[in-house]
């Protein structure tokens, strides 16, 4: 070696000491410039030290004077990857593709570039194209496997993984990876075994035990899954910790906005359990119901303390009261993550005129909430109140955060702000009451609530159920929506308008034109049944009643929103007898045009777990009645609350049997329906739902009352608020 200054080189950058080697290098490469295996040998030193653009050259030059080798052009395609070049590299594989189509390394070269630049499909090109050429090809079929998880393909890149194992059996990334595709395709046994199968060989790779953990707390085995997700966390693995944090975010188990993670199997087994819903996938919904009841009751103290938990559970028929341990659970959990936070200073409150009212949502911009309460903020008296917002999420430029936030006398942008910083700024606005729009909803910071920024707090519109413990001091609702017998499923107090709570701001949206039934796919003749609802939402009680109301309507229809269902509600009403192509699915339309093509419906099917809301609002706004089957929560009796606000009560039923044979009679008796959609257009005009200004009327009569209240010293209560007419506008508050 001593005499071959390439070979020494060579021996010197494989022991890791590039320098030398680069040193050695150069002199060669000055004294006998012609000589490519010395740049190629260069080049790597150089990419070895990231020095990438001369690592680049000295590639470059390797390829130049032996371009029949193409060692030294991939590997130039490397450096440009580490240099975060990847567009340059693409270019550079394909340039190198059109003279060697058959090199299976240069085709899995280009499937990794591909995957920098977020283009699985194109990578799995690539990939497969390497297979082909080379089946043995092991690191292809690896991230083929990856590629496919990544792309949704679940069950394809199970069995990708299984084809890795099976040439790799020892080989602990090819049972990992196929862990990973099972647990995504929730073949929670084959994960288990294979995660297992993974640790026999390597004892420590804590993704693998991590994962074994998830698939036993799935699986509903507790007390294993606590030890192996507690073994996986105790080293404190960078991996490990990124990879929690990436399952919690996918599955809306933790909110991006939380700092920590609380990893426990029940809330596991909870969230897991209920992600079938989002694809229609209903069996085993009943078991799974009722262990989950069994779960809350029983469920070890540090449980079930995940904020986006409550969220998912109200889509299923738990009792109310199950619903009641879940938010007490979380908004005990919430009060412990902010227990080392500084609570923000309150001074002595000014005698002012104006009571200072402040809305905090991520939700003022394109998003239901947002939609529905676009109106309220600018129609506040201003002799009386002064409105203060505080946009959680920033603006996204739409009109709809221009109109919410030119109706406010402040908009703070509080993206940056931390939670103390938040709850410092509310109490530094001298907030009287603050009112939260979000709840357990992705992006809320009910966490701020435990800070107590203000001397009053309630929770209003975005979350339709209690927020528990003492995060806020009142609920506003009204008696359709809370009757008194429910408030015992409320941590708060309720303030109940009169009429209906829920704000509809619809008259201020521009109208745009009605557009031709087949534009929409729906077809030229026959009755249009809809229910745009989100897939979660739709139970299967509800959906056979739908069903059973096609068959007896011939040429009808069901008009439903897109979504992750799609595949398997078709599957359902093959299985009902009813031809899977008599249900459309209606694409993503901005607000007004979507207001515009729900006036092609003509009758509206609520749910019964979770009523509609938003889309409620639109289709009576459209001129579309609503049937709706009021239960036990606020969620089930969001549709009757509605029908009440607009007088047309009679169209929320007490059992299947009449929902179905109301909708039948109206479907089926034109003149009926005529004679209900013409009674819907006159009390569009003369009752409450969509008079906003009304609303805020009542809605100010509340914060006076829970202003009242606080003022005098005593606990907050219960009321109901009178509408006797215009209140004085005269008085201070104190």
């Amino acid at each position: 070696m001593a005499g071959d200054p390439l070979a020494k080189a060579s021996e010197l950058l494989r022991s890791g000491r590039a320098l030398e080697a680069a040193t050695l290098l150069e002199g060669v490469s000055a004294r006998n410039p012609g000589s490519a295996y010395a740049w190629l040998l260069l080049g790597a030193c150089r990419h070895a030290l990231k020095a990438f653009d001369a690592a680049l050259a000295a590639f470059d030059q390797a390829a130049l004077l032996d371009p029949s080798n193409i060692q030294a052009a991939q590997a130039g395609i490397a450096v440009l990857c580490d240099a975060n070049r990847p567009t340059e590299a693409l270019s550079r594989c394909q340039e190198l593709l059109s003279g060697h189509p058959g090199d299976a390394q240069l085709h899995f070269n280009t499937g990794a570039v591909c995957e920098v630049l977020d283009d699985g499909d194109g990578a799995l090109q690539h990939y497969d194209r390497a297979l082909a050429l080379d089946p043995n090809f092991v690191r292809a079929l690896q991230n083929r496997g990856i590629v496919l998880t990544r792309l949704g393909r679940i069950q394809e890149a199970v069995e990708s993984n299984r084809k890795f194992v099976a040439l790799c059996p020892r080989s602990v990334d090819a049972h990992y990876n196929l862990a990973e595709s099972c647990l995504a395709a929730r073949r929670y046994d084959d994960a288990i075994s294979a995660a297992r199968a993974a640790l026999a060989l390597d004892a420590g790779h804590a993704l693998a035990r991590l994962d074994l953990g998830l698939a036993l707390a799935a699986s509903g085995c507790f007390d294993e899954a606590r030890e192996e997700l507690r073994k996986a966390a105790s080293h404190g693995e960078a991996s490990v910790r990124r990879r929690i944090e990436s399952w919690a975010s996918e599955t809306g188990a933790v909110d991006p906005i939380d700092a920590v993670v609380a990893l426990e199997p029940e809330d596991i087994f909870l969230i897991m359990g209920w992600e079938p819903l989002e694809r229609c996938e209903w069996v085993g919904l009943d078991a799974f119901t009722d262990r989950c009841a069994a779960t809350v009751r029983t469920a070890p103290p540090d449980c079930l303390r995940t904020r986006g938990l409550a969220f998912k559970l109200l889509h299923l028929p738990l009792a109310a009261s199950v619903q009641k341990i879940v938010a007490d659970r979380i908004a005990e959990g919430v009060k412990d993550f902010v227990s080392a936070l500084p609570r923000p200073a309150h001074g002595p409150r000014a005698r002012r005129p104006r009571l200072r009212i402040g809305y905090m949502s991520t939700d003022f911009g394109r998003h239901p909430v947002g939609y529905l309460t676009r109106s309220i903020y600018a129609l506040h008296d201003r002799q009386r109140f002064e409105v203060f917002a505080y946009a959680l999420a920033g603006d996204d430029g739409s009109d709809n955060f221009r109109a919410i936030a030119s109706g406010c006398d402040r908009m703070t942008d509080a993206r940056s702000l931390s939670l103390e910083q938040l709850a410092g700024r509310i109490a530094a606005d001298s907030i009287d009451i603050l009112v939260d729009l979000n709840g357990y909803t992705r992006g809320g910071r009910s966490h701020v609530l435990a800070l107590r920024p203000a001397p009053v707090q309630a929770a209003y519109v975005g979350y339709p159920a209690t927020l528990g413990g003492t995060l806020a001091d009142y609920f506003i609702a009204d008696v359709t929506a809370v009757p008194p017998h429910a408030e015992v499923f409320f941590a708060e107090k309720i303030a109940r308008l009169p009429h209906c709570y829920a704000p509809a701001s619809h008259r201020s949206f521009p109208v745009a034109p009605v557009p031709a039934r087949a534009d929409e796919g729906l077809p030229d003749r026959g009755l249009v049944f809809c229910g745009f609802h989100r897939h979660e939402k739709i139970d299967p009680a509800a959906f056979r009643s739908w069903m059973r109301v096609l068959e007896a309507v011939p040429d009808s229809v069901l008009w439903l929103q897109q979504g992750r269902g799609e595949a398997n509600l078709r599957r359902h009403a093959g299985e009902a007898g009813i031809d899977p192509e008599r249900l459309v699915f209606a694409p993503h339309r901005e607000h007004p045009a979507h207001l515009a093509r729900q006036r092609l419906a003509d009758l509206f099917l609520d749910t019964r777990c979770w009523n509609a809301h938003t889309t409620g609002s639109d289709a009576l706004w459209s001129g579309v009645p609503v049937i709706s089957f009021p239960g036990e929560h606020l969620v089930s009796r969001l549709g009757a609350s509605l029908l009440h606000g607009i007088g047309l009560d009679e169209l929320a039923v007490k059992s299947f049997e009449e929902y179905e044979a109301l909708a039948i009679g109206l479907a089926t008796h034109p003149e009926r329906l005529r004679a209900l959609k013409t009674k819907l257009a006159q009390n569009r005009e003369t009752h409450p739902l969509f008079d906003t200004g009304r609303l805020v009327r009542n809605l100010e009569r509340a914060y006076l009352e829970m202003w009242r209240i606080h003022d005098s010293g005593g606990p907050p209560q219960s009321f109901d608020v009178e509408e006797p007419g215009p209140f004085a506008a005269t008085g201070e508050f104190r």
